[in-house]
């Protein structure tokens, strides 16, 4: 009896751990760092992005998002309590053309090997490249001066 579970425990772990192994080369490629990420926050490559297709402007919408404060804190913060194991990704989620020409979506959060977890989201708009807070919460728009200041009462 005690063989017949040694045998299923041993079988179960070989095919666990073969579901488990995935052929790298499928896997979308990460466009590691983009070079203004190097200089914002402290000289590390902390951000990921996996961008299939990369347009026109999209490096000027990153060095926006990267250049707020908060998102720099972030990436600091994701680096240290991770011990590396996770980074900072910047995600183009909506692109100009998607919204009548009016703005960018983008996402900023945690990724490790298992998910994306965003935590900012912002609006970039194409007319003056002005940036707004997206509150998924409230479903609300807001701009960076308001919602700093929410943040900051809430602390």
């Amino acid at each position: 009896m005690k063989q017949t579970y040694l045998i299923l425990f041993l079988l179960f772990d070989i095919i666990a751990t073969s579901c488990n192994q995935t052929n790298n080369s499928e896997r979308p490629k990460p466009i590691d760092t983009l070079k203004t990420a190097d200089t914002l926050v402290k000289n590390k490559p902390l951000v990921k992005t996996y961008t299939i297709k990369e347009e026109k402007g999209d490096n000027k919408i990153y060095e926006l998002i990267l250049a707020l404060p908060e998102v720099k804190e972030r990436a600091n913060h994701i680096e240290e309590v991770t011990k590396g194991t996770a980074h900072l990704r910047v995600e183009i989620t909506e692109r100009p053309k998607d919204n009548n020409g009016k703005y960018y979506y983008v996402q900023a959060g945690m990724i490790n090997e298992l998910r994306f977890e965003p935590q900012f989201n912002f609006l970039v708009y194409t007319k003056n490249f002005e940036i707004k807070y997206y509150d998924t919460v409230n479903d609300t728009i807001i701009s960076l001066y308001t919602w700093r200041k929410e943040k900051n009462a809430s602390r």
